[in-house]
């Protein structure tokens, strides 16, 4: 029942349904015309779209997203352009653009506190990959993927779409 053309976009993007482009349109296109490959992708487009929603919240990878460059470099001018990202005035532009910026903040602070955490030894990855190595560490108290907050271990696997940057983070040591 959704009308107005942000609101749909808007819906798209946050339910990961977004229709694919470019070159992750041609890889799905070939995932899902090929019987043998098909199960093992089935959902490659909510991942794709994962994937940008994410980087659209990352600072430096937010660049990488066209629709990112496209608003963020559009003037009043010109809205033509932006119609497929349901923008046809000057104040849905405004709008969007300060969801941009919302959306750095927001990711710069999650990715800056994220880091701290991990220098203090309070962000824990997957752990490692050798299966009895990991083990002993699960053994030993180990919980992999948790950020400690105010003395609590917090799980951040459900914090999308955030939860990519932290397990990049807490990897990378």
């Amino acid at each position: 029942n959704i009308k107005d053309d942000a609101t749909m976009f808007a819906k798209k993007e946050v339910t990961l349904t977004q229709d694919l482009t470019g070159f992750s349109k041609g890889l799905n296109d070939v995932l899902t015309s090929n019987p043998y490959v098909r199960p093992f992708f089935l959902f490659a487009r909510t991942g794709v779209n994962g994937l940008a929603l994410t980087a659209k919240h990352t600072p430096g990878f937010n660049f990488l997203v066209k629709e990112f460059n496209d608003i963020a470099f559009a003037t009043a001018d010109n809205l033509s352009s932006l119609k497929k990202y349901g923008i046809n005035t000057v104040e849905e532009l405004q709008n969007a653009k300060a969801l941009q910026t919302g959306r750095l903040a927001i990711g710069s602070a999650v990715t800056f506190t994220a880091i701290n955490a991990w220098m203090t030894g309070r962000l824990t990855g997957n752990g490692p990959a050798d299966r009895q190595q990991r083990q002993g560490w699960l053994d030993g108290g180990y919980q992999p993927r948790t950020i400690l907050i105010g003395g609590t271990r917090i799980g951040y696997d459900s914090i999308e779409p955030f939860n990519l940057i932290l397990s990049t983070i807490a990897d990378v040591g």
